[in-house]
């Protein structure tokens, strides 16, 4: 096996420090500003990536906000060996899985470890020939910070 490119520690720290220390952070493994993204309905929710942009090695880390509380980060991959290690990794730290589903070509692992919550998804588009493997850790008392903050 590889070296795992993305840990649950990586994304631990992205969720819990500042922008500019998650940039910091990622700048030394190899990554770079890669833009803000607006999302849903809410003109106030953003996700700032930070990608590794090669052809074959594409990876990304998002940082997600509402009116900048910060409580969500993800990893985003087409590498199956990302994706393995990455579980592997979770299951180590202590995550239960709660459940699994499907939504429109995905299959999701719901994961649990007291106030965190993870998602994996496995997407793969109908034309495409590869598999996109998306990780979301969140927070929820962050979550529920950032959306009174809607109020």
């Amino acid at each position: 096996m590889n070296a795992q490119r993305v840990t649950y520690a990586d994304l631990k720290f992205t969720l819990y420090h500042s922008i500019s220390s998650t940039e910091d952070y990622l700048l030394q493994k190899g990554f770079s500003y890669g833009g803000i993204d607006t999302l849903g309905d809410f003109h106030n929710t953003y996700k700032f990536n930070f990608t590794k942009n090669t052809s074959q090695d594409y990876i990304c880390i998002g940082k997600k906000s509402i009116t900048n509380v910060f409580y969500e980060s993800s990893f985003f991959s087409y590498k199956q060996e990302d994706y393995k290690l990455f579980k592997l990794n979770i299951q180590k730290a202590g995550f239960k899985i709660t459940s699994t589903k499907t939504f429109e070509g995905s299959l999701i692992y719901y994961y649990k470890k007291g106030n965190l919550n993870l998602e994996i998804w496995l997407f793969r588009k109908p034309d495409a020939d590869n598999t996109m493997y998306k990780i979301y850790l969140s927070d929820t008392d962050l979550e529920h910070d950032a959306k009174k903050t809607l109020n």
